[in-house]
Parts: C-alpha cells; structure tokens; sequence
C-alpha cells in the first residue's frame, strides 16, 4: 500500500483534536500542556497541524460528580479560571508558524475573552412544571436541553437539529489563541462523543487525530507516515 504523496503537506491532511472537561485538577493547566508538550516530543510532525481544543460545559449542582459533568459553583469557577490560564499557555506555545492549509503567516492572536460569571447555585424547592414544547430528557431540562433560535422548541441535548422546524444546531466557533491553537467552548455538557463530533463540524481535513487531556504520548511514533498510509488507503484503513 503506497503512502500519500509526500508533496501534500500533513496539515492539509490532518487535523488535531484535544478534548477537555471539569477535573478535580482545575485551575492548573500543567495536565493538558504535558500532553502537548508530549505531542510535540514525540510526534513534532503535529506542529505543524491545526489543534482544536474542544472545552466542554458542566452542569451546576450542590456536589461534583466529574464523570457526570456536574460541578458545584466553586468548581465552576476553577474551571473558567483554567481556560484562562490555558489560553495564556497556548499563546507562547511554540508551533511551525504557518496558517493551516496555507502558506501564510499566523495572524495575531485574538484578545482574552472577558471571564464568565460564575452561576448561581442552585434553586431548591418543589419542582416545577415543563413549559409548552419543553423536551422532558431530565428533571431540570435547562441543563442539557437546547432551545431553537428560530422557532423557540427545545429539544433534547443530543439532537442536532430542532426536531420542529429542522433548524440545525449552532456549533461555536473555534477561537484562535495562538499559534496552531484554536478554542472551542461548547455551551452546555455534550459528553465526549459530542464533544468531538461537535469539532468535527469545524474539521475540514480529511483526518483528525483526537487525543483527551489525560492522555500523554510514552513514546515516538511516526504519525505523518500512519496518517498518510491511512489517506492512500481509500477508506481500507478507517483509524
């Protein structure tokens, strides 16, 4: 099997994808710049890739459950306090100095944005009634459940498009931060799995390589050659 021609620059044929969420670990951003640092040690080729770091939401309740995406108000602010920290980060990260896809040179990096406010804690009290249209996914359906900007329907969290009027779901868009580092905020909790498809919308190379925040590289590997067999292949080879 014949690898992809080496004329073709791996950022047109590659794109990398970081996903990160509330962890007891938060503020400090030391866990995610190991990864990258570990990346760019053992697999330097990726330096020059595009890198969606994909921030999910959280949901605010009285005790924190992180695999569950639920954080209590202090935890929250950690958390916005560490995207702020990793933006920083990000700024000064070293990279291979050319826009993705193309040959020119990186524009400047976008301002800080402003930080969020924390959320309140939570109301007690009876439950109440689900308004018209409402979808019923769970006891409190703000905290997943998205409403339509056009019709107003709110639908389940993991529909992609207004089950009513077929509106599609708005997808943030990335913020870059520096270098190759773009930023994805997603609004509410989406999971990992929709946490990625949900970069994915904003992935126009025909490969993505998606690694979590946990998870350093141990060892060199040689990933433009894996990625370029994988493209020649012609879908033989799917990951």
């Amino acid at each position: 099997m014949a690898a992809s021609a080496p004329s073709v620059p791996l950022a047109e044929l590659l794109t990398m994808i970081i996903t990160t969420s509330p962890s007891p670990v938060h503020p400090s951003c030391e866990l995610i710049m190991q990864v990258i640092d570990s990346m760019d040690h053992h697999a330097p080729a990726l330096a020059a890739c595009r890198t969606i770091i994909v921030c999910d939401g959280c949901n605010v309740h009285a005790k924190c459950k992180y695999r569950s995406g639920m954080v209590d108000p202090a935890a929250l602010e950690r958390y916005h306090e560490y995207k702020r920290r990793l933006r920083r980060a990000l700024a000064t990260q070293p990279s291979a100095g050319l826009e993705p896809n193309s040959g020119a040179p990186l524009a400047p990096p976008a301002p800080p944005a402003p930080p969020a406010p924390p959320a309140p804690a939570p109301l007690r009290g009876p439950p109440q009634p689900l308004a018209p249209g409402l979808a019923p996914s769970s006891a409190d359906p703000s905290v997943e459940d998205w409403a339509c900007p056009h019709c107003g329907n709110c639908n389940w969290q993991r529909r992609r498009e207004c089950k009513r009027c077929l509106t599609p779901r708005e997808v943030p868009i990335p913020e870059r931060v520096g270098g190759r580092f773009e930023l994805l905020e997603l609004p509410s909790r989406h999971g990992f799995g929709h946490a990625v498809r949900a970069a994915l919308e904003r992935v126009s190379t025909p490969l993505v390589c998606v690694v979590q925040h946990d998870r350093t590289m141990m060892r060199a590997v040689d990933l433009e050659a894996v990625a370029r067999h994988v493209h020649a292949s012609d879908g033989e080879v799917g990951y």
